[in-house]
């Protein structure tokens, strides 16, 4: 799925999901950075959370931001429970993800 000029995502999963844990191997071979999103909900204005490699981040930034209505905001609260997984690049980055596994994470 496009967003925007630059932007692509790809969602993936059951928006029912809630503790699962993703594995990937994410390759930047060029561009500003990727992301990985998780507990998402919506198709075109999404809602949940996304980590994020900034390389332009001082020094290279590793972030988790809450994203609402599709605008990426940074975060710290546990308002969304449950949702989907995928990936997310932008201005014309180039970024391999490999490797990729979902795992339900047991409780306690």
């Amino acid at each position: 799925m496009t967003k925007k000029k630059g932007e692509h995502r790809i969602l993936f999963g059951d928006a029912s999901w809630t503790d699962m844990e993703i594995q990937v191997t994410a390759t930047l071979e060029k561009g500003k950075g990727y992301g990985i999103f998780y507990r998402i909900t919506g198709a075109k204005k999404l809602n949940g959370y996304l980590f994020q490699y900034d390389p332009g981040g001082s020094p290279d930034s590793f972030l988790v931001r809450k994203v609402v209505d599709g605008q990426v905001l940074e975060f710290d609260d546990d308002e969304f429970t449950e949702g989907k997984a995928g990936f997310r690049k932008w201005d014309n980055s180039y970024v391999s993800f490999t490797n990729a596994v979902v795992l339900e994470v047991e409780g306690p």
